[in-house]
This record gives C-alpha cells, sequence and structure tokens, in this order.
C-alpha cells in the first residue's frame, strides 16, 4: 500500500465536514423546518384561536419551502462561480 493511501484511509471524516458535503438546497430545508416548528411550539402562547394549529402548520410548509429555495440560490451561485474558474 503507497503512502498516499494510507494517508487517505487514516484521514478522519469529521462532523463538520459532513455537514459542508450536503447540499445548501437541503440545510435550508432543515433550518425553515426548525422555523417551522419553533412557530408551531411559541405560536400559541401568542394566539388563543382555533386555527392556531392550522396556521402554524401552514407556516412550517412555507418556511421549509423558502429554506429550500434560499439553499437552492445559494447551491446555483456556488455552481455558477465553479464554471467561472
Amino acid at each position: 500500500m503507497s503512502a498516499q493511501r494510507e494517508r487517505k484511509r487514516d484521514k478522519s471524516y469529521s462532523l463538520g465536514r459532513a455537514w459542508n458535503d450536503i447540499p445548501h438546497v437541503w440545510k435550508g430545508s432543515l433550518y425553515g423546518l426548525f422555523l417551522g416548528l419553533l412557530i408551531i411550539l411559541v405560536l400559541p402562547y401568542f394566539w388563543d384561536s382555533s386555527w392556531t394549529f392550522i396556521v402554524s402548520i401552514l407556516a412550517t410548509i412555507i418556511t421549509t419551502m423558502f429554506g429550500a429555495i434560499v439553499g437552492n440560490a445559494i447551491d446555483s451561485r456556488e455552481e455558477i462561480k465553479n464554471l467561472m474558474r
């Protein structure tokens, strides 16, 4: 086995490096989902209505979609940067 292969094998794969490998569209969706779940937990304390749960579910869907759109825009921007090199 060559020294280069040994270094490659011994190099650890960290959690931060794994997080950086995930596309921004997925990270944005995850951030939006967490924000939506926070809305589901907090909104009933500020708004006492029978519509609270339905509105909070819609807010979760909207924030998840918005996160995916923003993440896709970031991925597209990075892809354009890479193509221009």
